[in-house]
């Protein structure tokens, strides 16, 4: 489950709201810096925007203190604009908050670079073009080839294996 803060920044970034106080004090580290604000704010963007990170994963990352892996393995094969900014003032995202609590090593949720195919982890989803034309229409995902020919190409509502899977496990 997300905490409030981690569902407010993924509104904040779908509507293009630099976020209030207590979503910047958890998910952009100890900066207050307008410019630096507005980096982080455009690098959140990406990773819910462009490249399919889920909020539950974020919020995983920010209790476990690995935002900036994430960060950093999500923009590896195509950095942003606003990634390269944050690296080039070399913006660190953890915060105080992050270290009170960690979760244990067990409970991290995987990341993946953006190499790797968002549904099933497979590499080469960029690099060697493994992605297929087709998002999942629940999850809204690009799917790599091998994640499409598990899906009937006839349909309109493709759905990728992850969100297939969990449809099941609800029948």
């Amino acid at each position: 489950m997300c905490d409030t803060t981690a569902k407010e920044l993924e509104r904040c970034c779908v509507l293009d709201l630099i976020p209030p106080p207590p979503v910047i004090a958890d998910y952009f580290g100890d900066v207050s810096n307008p410019e630096d604000i507005t980096i982080i704010f455009g690098v959140y963007q990406g990773l819910l925007k462009k490249k399919s990170v889920d909020v539950a994963l974020l919020n995983n990352c920010f209790h476990s203190n690995r935002l900036d892996e994430l960060v950093h393995a999500r923009f590896k094969t195509q950095p942003t604009g606003y990634y390269k900014m944050l690296k080039e003032r070399n913006i660190k995202l953890e915060s105080m908050t992050s270290r009170l609590l960690p979760l244990p090593k067990e409970e991290h949720m995987p990341i993946y670079t953006d190499d790797q195919c968002p549904i099933c982890g497979r590499d080469g989803f960029i690099t060697e073009d493994k992605r297929k034309g087709c998002d999942c229409y629940k999850c809204f995902k690009m799917m790599c080839d091998d994640c499409f020919s598990h899906v009937d190409e006839q349909q309109c509502e493709a759905l990728c294996r992850t969100c297939a899977e969990q449809i099941k496990e609800k029948i």
